[in-house]
């Protein structure tokens, strides 16, 4: 469950953001599925 609240958090970030690239977008998407979202988080 804490994967999917980080998830929209992280979604967020990247909305807000806008500047991430879609490989890079990807890349967060993939980290979050595997429950790693502390990393793609700077």
């Amino acid at each position: 469950m804490e994967v999917e609240i980080s998830y929209q958090g992280m979604y967020l970030i990247i909305g807000l953001s806008g500047e991430l690239d879609q490989h890079m977008a990807d890349q967060i998407r993939s980290q979050i599925d595997h429950g790693l979202l502390k990393e793609g988080i700077q």
